[in-house]
């Protein structure tokens, strides 16, 4: 199916799921012209979502806002293609914190969206695994937000290829585990923001954790150019004075076989941590960011020995500055780290 709205006005699009450019074994599109939009899907499976087929969101300009829950604004599943593409505007991305809370993730939301492809997991249950699909944001301008918790904005899970791209524009990003260019199980993750002065979770926060009833902080590990499992998770930031708050295992972070890059191109940036101190009865898997890998101190007997990981940070040009990460990181400096697992390193220039 195709919904095309001509016209420039402001409208407002509600659904409960699956609704809004989603092709389930089919291609559904929804393309609008312009004016300032509001999207919600109050439940799952909305604004760009494929599965056996092509969905498809596209907004040719405004400041819009979208709001949907989990697998949701391009999410691809198994083979399938998920497209959110919004050309121009100061836009609001949206998956609440609350849309789908697991306990395994503190009480955050499993997003799988915002950039995610997303496969099914079954070697510890049925073994009726199937690969995931494409799932692809794209932002052309504007100043925008993002906010999403768990696997999100450009992530990829097992064998899935998850991608977000926004081309310009001073723009936010709230996110949680496994986002902005990473990826699990044999799967890539892609974060590509092209220039403008950005903000990588800068307001840490605390919030409740929904099984425990306990506050705790928002910003989890393992993003920012974080893989795991035989994966590729890559981030860049093409230009402009950006900040990032980073914890453990983030800014080009390999694990178990798999390749973590970071790349900050250009501008005057700075980096600072939260929480990242490892904890005492897991020290080899929360390790700083910035260029490194997980250890395992007892060999897996197995063909992950032969095979090792790589952690790349690399920020080429500017003055940048550095607090609270537990990394040797500095400004026009090199760091390496060398362990029987792989290889670990960055450069600042």
């Amino acid at each position: 199916g195709r919904l095309w709205e001509r016209g420039g006005g402001s409208d407002a699009d509600e659904a409960i799921e699956s609704s809004m450019g989603v092709g389930l074994h089919g291609v559904g599109m929804l393309i609008d012209d312009g004016g300032d939009d509001t999207y919600l899907v109050r439940s799952s499976w909305g604004q760009g979502v494929g599965q056996v087929g092509l969905g498809a969101l596209i907004d040719r300009g405004g400041n819009d806002t979208y709001t949907a829950g989990r697998n949701s604004q391009a999410h691809g599943s198994t083979r399938g293609a998920g497209v959110l593409v919004d050309i121009s505007g100061n836009d609001r991305y949206a998956i609440p914190d609350n849309a789908a809370p697991s306990e395994l993730y503190l009480g955050r939301t499993v997003a799988m969206g915002q950039g995610c492809g997303y496969g099914r997991r079954a070697d510890l249950g049925d073994s009726r695994s199937m690969a995931g699909g494409f799932g692809v944001l794209v932002d052309g301008a504007g100043d925008d937000h993002y906010s999403a918790m768990a696997w999100s904005q450009g992530a990829g899970y097992w064998w899935g290829v998850g991608i977000l791209e926004d081309r310009g524009g001073d723009d936010t990003y709230r996110q949680g585990k496994y986002s902005q260019g990473a990826a699990a199980h044999y799967a890539v993750g892609v974060h590509v923001d092209l220039e403008g002065d950005d903000k990588y979770t800068t307001n840490p926060q605390k919030m409740v954790n929904s099984f425990t009833g306990q506050d705790q902080w928002i910003a989890e590990n393992q993003y920012a150019g974080h893989a795991r499992d035989g994966a590729l998770g890559i981030f860049v930031d093409g230009g402009g004075d950006d900040a990032y708050v980073f914890r453990a295992n983030c800014g080009g972070s390999g694990d178990l076989n798999s390749v973590g890059f970071f790349w900050d191109r250009s501008g005057n940036d700075h980096y600072s941590g939260l929480d990242i101190d490892p904890s005492p009865g897991n020290s080899n898997w929360n390790r700083p960011p910035l260029g490194t890998i997980t250890i395992y101190p007892e060999p897996f007997r197995a063909f992950r020995d032969d095979l090792p990981a790589f952690g790349v940070f690399l920020d080429t040009d500017g003055t940048d500055t550095y607090e609270g990460l537990g990394s040797p990181a500095t400004n026009n400096h090199t760091w390496t780290e060398a362990h029987p697992n792989g290889r670990g390193g960055g450069i600042d220039r």
